[in-house]
């Protein structure tokens, strides 16, 4: 759930993988920082893409550099290029035949919308998305019709055999 600023901007002194992997985030944008644990998997990555770094440009403080000055993290619009020239090279695309867009923060919103499928509380997806507050959550939490259809299926289930008590021998 992190912004791709604050995924871009992380140093591999920032990644701990001991018996609780966790990541210390910086938030370039609010300059907040806190800590979040990590599964094995995304440990293993984050492991895999350090060394990677360092094999290909040397000591340097981030884990995705820029090629041009390794001393920096990697620019969005570098990210964005790369996601982009990927898409055209698979070919992939929508259900309408046009080629996705490289729009990076659709991964954050769908993160964010499936907490709210998943029935968390506000204070959690904030927690988890790090945001200061819960105002914004309300934009992720938006229900998708399927969503919708089941949390609510009991209680139309519940109105729908009340109904049917009363219509006994009325409509036969």
């Amino acid at each position: 759930g992190l912004r791709i600023s604050d995924t871009l901007t992380l140093k591999a002194e920032d990644v701990l993988l001991s018996d609780d992997p966790h990541v210390r985030i910086v938030q370039p944008k609010t300059d907040n920082s806190y800590q979040k644990k990590i599964n094995p998997e995304l440990a293993a990555l984050l492991q895999a893409s350090i060394e990677e770094t360092k094999t290909t440009y040397g000591d340097t403080p981030y884990i995705f550099v820029s090629e041009k000055n390794p001393r920096k993290p990697m620019k969005y619009s570098t990210l964005h290029y790369r996601l982009t020239a990927l898409i055209c090279t698979l070919d992939l695309r929508d259900d309408n035949g046009n080629l996705f867009t490289a729009g990076t923060h659709l991964f954050r919103h769908t993160y964010g919308k499936k907490l709210c499928d998943l029935l968390n509380d506000d204070a959690t997806i904030a927690a988890l998305l790090g945001h200061k507050s819960i105002t914004s959550v309300a934009y992720y939490r938006q229900m998708s019709p399927k969503v919708l259809a089941r949390e609510t299926k009991p209680v139309i289930d519940k109105r729908n055999e009340k109904i049917k008590q009363f219509k006994k021998g009325w409509m036969e």
